[in-house]
């Protein structure tokens, strides 16, 4: 598909890729097409034997925007390497509701610089994509970006005030260094900006370092969960053969000018963690709420919450004791016919909040309704305040042999949005090297929760034909986000891979080099529910 390039001037140069748009039956709209990282070859060249995969884009979220319910802006990876990030991050934007949709490359790493005349956070990679939109339509975009070949890490924050096309005041929220004996990774960054005030906006992060283990300790082989991040690269200290994972917290109150002093809000025991942590703003109380998987030394899973007041409410920011709303039962996703695994979000809780109730919900992977085999999906729902959370209920229909990734919305009406993919149920007659998958939407109104069936939004594709990251890898998670202040449907944001058979499969390389190989994977926009 024809791109058209050219140079915006604003306060900082970027390139916008305009894409003109396809669609496909039963698939929506494309986001993503061409790569505007092809030419950003043996950058983050890995010594340790990774490869890389052109054209592949995954890991997807979306955000609408409040002050213009047409704009819609999403990020996701570019270019995926098989163990651990992506030559870059990208921002997609659209005016028209999602039907069109243009992208423009964010300035997260070094494959980024031809775009802001070098101005780019200095590392080889980045992943973990996330955005969020302001009352002012101000957008906020994140990432965990960090070298191939060393432990130089940081988390990164850039603003657009013109609905993604262009973006601003690059800023480094936290970094760490090679050097450093506790060896820091900062993992599974989110956003969230505040919808009562303009200017504010939240991120939140798990950050594993090595300690000195203590007496207490009786799990020492436990090693922490980083999600994005291979340890093998740790060179610290024998001694320093435990670790923690707290969670961390900076804000900004000016727009992205500035990021306060990273400062822990959940902290954690030795060979404990927190991973996936995403923050919520009750509109009525003015009250954060930051949602999470805590994980103990003896690898049990548990969905977590912490709350602090806001800022309209004359807050320290101190932040509550979490409250365990469930424990989870993750044996991840693989091929029930070989135990090929895939790489899904099965320790990432996805939660969401009633614009107008502040009633709580939360999705997330789980197996106990299906025989502790592959991960379904669950959810749990609680009134305001978050004290009283229900059993979790399976959100999908219980035949299908594996369902995962789900995101969450809930409209301003009350109206409950979720999506999820799903491995085929019939896959005897399939050969081995093709999953058939589908992505699907159902839809509540209020608590009851009651699913009104669901809608077939795309698929099947192989997702066999996905790259390889530690199991077939379209991304830790997909984006869902509510539409339009009169319109009551979503807007769905997803990877696909381009085939239902193995004629995309993806192909990748040591250097990045583009390889002439079918597109493999793409991000989808579809109107879902209403």
């Amino acid at each position: 598909m024809r791109r058209l390039y050219c140079a915006v001037a604003l306060s900082v140069i970027a390139v916008v890729v305009l894409v003109a748009v396809a669609s496909a039956a039963g698939r929506g709209r494309v986001a993503s097409q061409g790569d505007p990282f092809a030419g950003c070859i043996g950058v983050g060249v890995d010594d340790f034997g990774g490869i890389n995969y052109p054209d592949a884009e995954v890991e997807p979220w979306v955000a609408s925007n409040p002050a213009n319910p047409a704009n819609l802006v999403g990020t996701f990876q570019q270019d995926r390497w098989s163990d651990g990030g992506a030559k870059g991050l990208v921002a997609a934007w659209s005016f028209d509701g999602g039907k069109n949709w243009g992208e423009t490359p964010l300035p997260f790493s070094t494959c980024a610089g031809p775009f802001y005349h070098g101005a780019v956070l200095p590392y080889d990679r980045a992943t973990d994509p996330w955005n969020s939109i302001g009352p002012d339509g101000k957008s906020y975009a994140v990432s965990v970006s960090f070298n191939g070949n060393d432990n130089n890490n940081a988390i990164g924050a850039a603003t657009s005030s013109n609905g993604g096309v262009s973006w601003q005041n690059l800023r480094a929220i936290i970094t760490d260094v090679d050097a450093d004996p506790s060896f820091p990774f900062n993992d599974k960054e989110s956003v969230t900006a505040d919808p009562l005030h303009a200017g504010y906006a939240y991120a939140v992060w798990d950050r594993t370092l090595l300690v000195p283990c203590d007496s207490t300790v009786t799990n020492r082989g436990r090693r922490p969960v980083v999600k994005d991040r291979p340890l093998r690269r740790a060179k610290a200290p024998q001694q320093l053969d435990c670790f923690t994972g707290p969670t961390y917290f900076s804000r900004t109150t000016n727009g992205g000018a500035t990021w306060s002093a990273p400062a822990v809000i959940v902290p954690t025991p030795v060979n404990e963690q927190t991973i996936g942590n995403v923050i919520v703003v009750d509109r009525q109380t003015d009250v954060l709420y930051d949602f999470f998987t805590y994980i103990d030394q003896n690898n049990n899973y548990f969905v977590e919450i912490a709350h602090t007041l806001g800022p309209g409410t004359g807050s320290t920011l101190n932040w509550s004791a979490p409250v365990v709303i469930a424990l989870q039962d993750v044996p991840g996703v693989f091929d029930p016919r070989n135990g090929d695994p895939l790489r899904t979000g099965s320790i990432i809780p996805e939660p969401a909040i009633d614009p107008a109730s502040g009633r709580q919900y939360v999705v997330w992977e789980d197996a106990r309704f299906n025989n502790d085999e592959n991960d379904q999906v669950v959810i749990s729902t609680s009134p305001r305040g978050g004290g009283s959370w229900t059993a979790p209920a399976l959100v999908n229909p219980p035949a299908d042999p594996a369902a995962f990734n789900p995101a969450i919305a809930v409209g301003r009406h009350g109206q409950v949005g979720i999506t999820y993919y799903t491995l085929s149920r019939h896959l005897a007659n399939t050969p081995i090297d093709v999953l058939p998958t589908d992505v699907w939407f159902t839809e509540a109104n209020g608590p009851g929760l009651q699913f009104k069936g669901r809608q077939h939004v795309s698929g099947p594709f192989n997702f066999k034909a996905a790259p390889e990251a530690g199991g077939f890898f379209l991304g830790d998670y997909q984006g869902l986000t509510a539409t339009g202040r009169d319109d009551q449907g979503f807007l769905a944001f997803f990877g696909i891979t381009n085939c239902n058979d193995t004629s995309c499969t993806a192909v990748g390389n040591p250097t990045g080099a583009p390889t002439g190989a079918p597109d493999p994977t793409d991000i989808v926009a579809a109107k879902v529910g209403g």
